[in-house]
């Protein structure tokens, strides 16, 4: 049976080929990461009700073209010459406990602007899901399929029609660019197409014998005959579901252009998913929809996937995967919440509540961000298994060559990973790390919670319809002609939870661990009538009695062990070791606001305060053995020697305060000492933070 061919009319309003193209608003993704996003997310809108989980299986196959044209009315000769002696490749991706593509099989019998499945994916654009927490907002994110072979889709489906009876369908769909002088489709020499369109159907006609119009086939004997020359099996049994087929893609074209030029090995990284397509559809299932790949997923169906028969599964995933498998776990766990951190397998996890007020309606919560600080050793990236650094994992290949930025991603209720960010609101004032370590975090949206005057009242819907055709941020909207904020506030808020953990310790690796992390950062803090929290080691002193540390690291350490306050006066006693690798170590004051992390060049710009830095420091102590050597912030000019370490005062370059000490190591080896750090503050309402990083090009 030969697919009849239904060419599309130019008509006024109606998009053409080339816009259809150029309609999805992501140009930065590559179209493998898209597909992968768009198939999954519309299998997963059209799970069964009971279905425990929604199947998506991945296949890339060969076939011989003249055996598929043989069914394309029109276009078959001109796929014959084009492909003419080759073996092609095809990509079909089969869902199953999915209800498949339901509804009319032609627009004629549409009543109530019900268009079901079938009409919104085969022959309509712009026919946005509707059902609260669905994955598709726009209607535009199908034509990514147009993008990955040569613009040719054919669809197969089996549903459950009205009357109770399993039925199948399979129809094909071509959009390509028209003004192209080697397009596919062959425009009948008549008035009604002097002006191209770039889009066709096939299938079998619809009403009269001279219709032009065509609706999907639906005899199974000759879909049967289709599948079988691709060697796809139909479905049967009581298995439901839908298959899109994608012939004639480009394996090499799909995975060039995807890392930098010294992508598959620059910087000592071996990016293995760029093999084959095989692999890369591995990895962007992993990258993607992490969260959703196990039975305990606990918002809806979980994800069985699978590429070429083998199981993309939660115990299968990439050592990055795991511990962003490990975050989201986190955000169920509301026991966590209590006792705010947890250590697994070596890693100490933290999770809280994001709060906001004034814009919800069932309580404060908006979202839960969980974090934690990972090494190279449990990422992966040493010996033996030579993993890449995680920006790799989440697309960014240019990232984390000098420095460590933090890595957020976030997600909503289809939980699909809507993207990863290492820069923005997202990330306002959190520190970069330096070394072998990483800040790695995830936000979930609380999405049953509700906006205040929003007709759709969930913050999902909110949320949902603030994002592009893409998914791939969140922006806000106007509710009632009124600009929200609703978003922004999402950013913000995780951004200073994030800040109140890290930024303290700085963008330094630190060795400060598991529960005493949050009393170090509490004391560290200055007194509650500022922003910081209360300490509770008021009058306390730390023992000074040049006791070496157990640090043994490449990379500086600089531990809280006690706080003294004196009215605008502040004393902090550590314990502080070199580190094996660094030459050049910097401790700075910093001014902790509710929205960022001031450093004193950065506070005394005109463009952002532009006034004296309000934390000044007083003097610098390390004890060595029984010797105590102090640094003077009064003496512009003073630097002390203490064995191989110099120590010298940085000022500000516009009011010359004193807000940090340069300590230069002229050995290899790792020196560790205590001491202490006096510094005052202009006002009480401002909360201070100690900060050590590593300067120069030593660093490794």
């Amino acid at each position: 049976m030969k697919l009849n061919i239904e060419i599309a009319k130019h008509e006024r309003m109606a998009s053409s080929g080339s816009s259809l193209l150029r309609s999805f608003q992501n140009e930065d993704l590559p179209k493998l990461d898209l597909i992968v996003r768009e198939s999954i997310q519309n299998s997963l809108d059209a799970h069964q009700p009971d279905a425990k989980f929604v199947g998506v299986d991945f296949t890339i196959g060969d076939f011989k073209p003249a055996l598929l044209n043989a069914y394309f009315e029109s276009i078959g000769p001109v796929l014959n010459e084009r492909y003419k002696g080759k073996t092609c490749k095809f990509l079909a991706i089969k869902d199953y406990n999915t209800v498949g593509l339901t509804g009319k099989l032609h627009y004629d019998e549409v009543t109530d602007q019900d268009f079901g499945n079938l009409q919104k994916l085969v022959y309509e654009v712009s026919k946005p899901q509707i059902e609260d927490g669905a994955g598709g907002s726009w209607g535009l994110g199908k034509t990514v399929y147009f993008r990955i072979g040569i613009g040719l889709v054919i669809y197969y489906s089996r549903i459950i029609d009205k009357d109770g009876n399993y039925a199948s369908r399979l129809a094909a769909t071509l959009v390509e660019n028209e003004t192209k002088p080697d397009s596919i489709i062959q425009y009948p020499n008549t008035p009604e197409y002097h002006i191209k369109r770039g889009i066709a159907w096939w299938g079998k006609k619809y009403g009269k014998w001279n219709s032009k119009s065509t609706c999907p086939i639906t005899d199974q004997s000759s879909i049967n005959n289709i599948l079988q020359m691709l060697n796809i099996s139909p479905y049967s049994g009581t298995n439901t579901g839908t298959t899109i087929i994608i012939p004639y893609i480009d394996e090499a074209d799909l995975l060039k252009g995807i890392a930098p030029a010294e992508g598959v090995s620059g910087y000592g990284q071996h990016y293995y998913w760029l093999n084959s397509v095989e692999e890369y559809l591995k990895l962007a299932i992993q990258r993607w929809y992490t969260p959703r790949l196990s039975p305990k997923y606990e918002r809806g169906a979980y994800l069985k996937a699978s590429v070429n028969g083998t199981s993309v599964t939660s115990e299968k995933l990439a050592p990055y995967y795991k511990i962003l498998y490990q975050l989201y776990e986190n955000t169920t766990k509301r026991d966590l919440f209590a006792v705010g951190s947890q250590v697994i397998d070596g890693i100490e996890y933290f999770c809280q509540k994001v709060n906001t007020r004034s814009i919800l309606t069932k309580g404060q919560i908006i979202g839960y961000v969980s974090y934690a600080k990972v090494t190279e050793k449990s990422l992966g990236m040493g010996s033996p298994d030579n993993e890449p650094n995680p920006y790799a994992f989440a697309g960014k290949y240019d990232v984390g060559r000098e420095t460590n930025p933090p890595l957020i991603c976030y997600i909503r209720k289809p939980g699909m990973v809507v993207s990863y960010e290492t820069t923005g609101d997202w990330l306002d004032g959190v520190p970069q790390t330096t070394g072998e370590e990483y800040i790695v975090a995830l936000f979930v949206l609380n999405s049953e919670n509700e906006v205040k005057n929003y007709p759709d009242k969930t913050l999902e819907e909110y949320v949902r319809k603030g994002e592009k055709s893409d998914h791939a941020a969140w922006f806000d909207h106007p509710i009632a002609d009124k600009q929200a904020y609703v978003v922004s506030r999402i950013k913000s808020n995780t951004s200073k939870i994030l800040r109140s953990t890290f930024a303290q310790i700085g963008a330094g690796p630190t060795t400060l661990t598991h529960s005493g992390l949050e009393k170090a950062l509490a004391d560290l803090l200055l007194p509650p009538d500022g922003f910081g929290h209360r300490s509770n080691n008021s009058g306390r002193t730390g023992s000074h009695g040049g006791q070496e540390t157990s640090h043994s690291g490449k990379s500086p350490m600089l531990k809280i062990t006690g706080t003294e306050y004196h009215g605008d006066i502040i004393v902090i006693d550590f314990n502080f070791s070199t580190g094996r690798s660094a030459k050049n170590i910097f401790i700075e004051l910093q001014v902790v606001t509710d929205n960022n992390v001031l450093s004193a060049e950065k506070w005394e710009k005109p463009t952002v305060i532009g006034t004296e830095f309000p934390l000044q420091l007083v003097s610098f102590e390390l004890f060595e053995k029984e010797a105590a050597h102090i640094l003077s912030a009064q003496d512009d000019t003073q630097s002390i020697a203490i064995g191989p370490l110099t120590v010298s005062c940085n000022r500000t370059s516009s009011y010359n305060v004193p807000y940090g000490i340069m300590i230069s190591d002229s050995c290899d080896d790792n020196v560790s000492m205590t001491g202490k750090i006096t510094f005052k503050r202009s006002s009480r309402d401002i909360s201070g933070a100690v900060s050590i990083t590593q300067k120069g090009d030593h660093q490794q």
